[in-house]
């Protein structure tokens, strides 16, 4: 399929560029009960979609993963770097670094909703889930020192199950036969 990007000038802030069928970009025209022209769409070259690099991410993201376990595991065990804490937060810290000088200094990414992230918002949604992270990671870590690699991630894929019984056990969401019985499936291959 061929492609445009339209960008979008006028309204509330948007992402920079949506892709749309060239099909579907035509001339200004009014919808229905709207006495606004729609705005005439820019058309930049063509970029088809590459599967070879979305297929190249993926792998990396596959050896990621476990390498990240193994380089874990052997600092804190095989080392004797007994601080899981502590590489848990470097991890923190080179992903807020890398984060920081891809969007600060770089600018690889428009930053469209920085003025609705105030302090209060801040504090209240992000401190929290990234310190509930942290602690994730800290303890995931910490396994490592006491039990095997094929343990933990045995116990990791067990987590599924214990978030559908912890659901169910604080009355948060009752799950029906068919969602315990597809955890229970996944948990078990």
């Amino acid at each position: 399929h061929n492609y445009a990007y339209v960008v979008c000038h006028d309204g509330p802030p948007a992402p920079p560029a949506m892709s749309v069928p060239l099909s579907a970009v035509g001339e200004s025209s009014s919808s229905a009960g709207d006495d606004k022209p729609l705005i005439p769409a820019t058309v930049a070259s063509p970029l088809p979609p590459s599967r070879l690099l979305t297929a190249t991410y993926v792998a990396v993201y596959l050896m990621v993963g476990p390498a990240l376990i193994l380089v874990n595991k052997h600092l804190l065990k095989d080392v004797g770097f007994g601080f899981p804490m502590m590489v848990s937060g470097i991890g923190q810290a080179s992903s807020a670094l890398g984060s920081f000088l891809a969007l600060r200094v770089l600018r690889l990414q428009p930053l469209t909703c920085a003025k609705h992230v105030t302090w209060p918002f801040y504090l209240r949604n992000m401190v929290v889930v990234g310190g509930a992270t942290a602690a994730s990671l800290c303890f995931g870590n910490a396994g490592y020192l006491f039990l095997t690699v094929s343990f933990v991630q045995i116990l990791k894929a067990f987590t599924p199950v214990f978030v559908v019984v912890m659901l169910y056990a604080t009355r948060v969401e009752t799950p029906s036969p068919r969602v315990a019985l597809s955890v229970g499936l996944i948990s078990a291959a």
